[in-house]
């Protein structure tokens, strides 16, 4: 059950256009450090501990002292939402591990149509797929918009309003978000949604959109005469409601997260020297910039591999994620097994190293310290007669 409010808005700053903007670079801290980044080579930024292994997948081990602030926050983490989003929802969702916790909708932005008022609302979907709605502010164009509530709160909506407004002129830019729908039928408009208490997502169709109501909050131009007028409340219950969930995948981002977690076990398991060597520079540039320079860096392991499987299977014991990485004819390659699934293969070098060999396997459950080994025949190893077997993998 939701209640709906007819808000009329009369500060013209509040009408949206639709032109494009930019949003302004985010302030950087900086800070002495004792070596280069391992991606963007900079001596200034202060350093923080970057995760070898997605935490979003269970990853506990860290390197410290090796990758800047800036790269960890503005360029990898995005990156890393999309790989375990992708793990979580599509390659591994089977797995006992992941099915059992695993919410289909993580990480989605779901709506459903209001077939009554016309408007799309944004949802949230509990463990039993019940929709509740978030307190939404919904432009319906014009002066107009329309102010949604969840009427199973026990608040006065009234109070809800004010507070909604209040947040919303107190907002910062790190509370203030962008999500964008596109493929909705009819249109979704513009919306302010309180996503939690001082924290804000603005929706809409395009980037274009979004940015400029965005770039609107965050001046105090939406709602900075005065106050909305409340028109009378209505409670509406919908039923049988169609909810729309995108479900997008970024390939590239998916592949350069990967990247990433085949160089950071180089650098935990091979040293920190070994990862800055220039032989690595491809991967390296691939992970921090998307270009690859010549080739391709990461290849994604199809579903139809089912021998690859079955060997990952072997050599990745229940509750750990493996990173292989040994020598090949054309270089050093690395296979990334997550939930006992290969998920890709790393081009990590085009120069052979013959006598290198490393298998690292991270307990995602207890969090111990990763198992690492270093010598391929000083005992036999799971999965190593199967391995052996796939001629042409590596």
């Amino acid at each position: 059950m939701s209640i709906n409010v007819r808000l009329q808005v009369d500060d013209a700053e509040t009408l949206l256009d639709h032109r494009s903007v930019q949003s302004e670079p985010t302030e950087r801290k900086h800070a002495d450090a004792r070596r280069p980044c391992l991606y963007c080579g900079d001596v200034a930024r202060a350093k923080t501990a970057e995760h070898v292994v997605q935490h979003g997948v269970g990853g506990r081990a860290c390197l410290h002292d090796e990758v800047c602030e800036d790269c960890n926050t503005r360029v990898f983490s995005p990156l890393d939402g999309h790989l375990v989003r992708l793990v979580h929802d599509l390659l591994c969702r089977t797995h006992p591990d992941v099915a059992l916790s695993r919410n289909p909708l993580r990480g989605h932005h779901v709506v459903q149509r209001d077939q009554e008022q016309g408007v799309w609302l944004t949802v949230r979907l509990d463990e039993r797929m019940r929709s509740h709605s978030p307190d939404q502010l919904i432009h319906l164009g014009d002066r107009n918009w329309q102010m949604s509530f969840d009427a199973s709160v026990d608040a006065d909506p009234e109070a809800r309003q004010r507070q909604f407004i209040h947040e919303l002129r107190a907002v910062s830019a790190d509370d203030l978000s962008v999500v964008i729908v596109s493929d909705c039928d009819p249109p979704i408009e513009p919306a302010i949604v309180r996503s939690s208490p001082n924290k804000f997502a603005v929706r809409a169709s395009t980037l274009e959109i979004a940015e400029c109501l965005r770039r609107k909050i965050l001046e105090e131009r939406v709602f900075a005469t005065d106050p909305l007028a409340m028109s009378e409340l209505r409670e509406q219950t919908i039923e049988n409601p169609m909810v729309h969930v995108r479900f997008s995948i970024h390939d590239g981002s998916i592949r350069r997260a990967l990247a990433k977690m085949a160089l950071n076990t180089v650098c935990l398991t091979l040293g920190s020297d070994v990862a800055r060597d220039g032989a690595f520079d491809a991967v390296r540039r691939f992970a921090f910039e998307g270009h690859e320079d010549d080739g391709e860096v990461v290849s994604l392991v199809e579903a139809e591999a089912t021998q690859l499987r079955y060997a990952a299977t072997l050599m990745c014991p229940p509750n750990h994620h493996a990173v292989r990485i040994e020598a090949a004819p054309d270089g050093m390659k690395a296979l990334l097994v997550l939930y006992q699934r290969p998920i890709a293969i790393i081009q990590l070098t085009t120069v052979t190293w013959s006598d290198t060999f490393v298998m690292a396997l991270f307990n995602y459950k207890r969090g111990a310290t990763p198992l690492i080994y270093r010598q391929r025949y000083l005992a036999p190893l799971p999965g190593d007669k199967e391995w052996s077997e796939l001629s042409g993998i590596f």
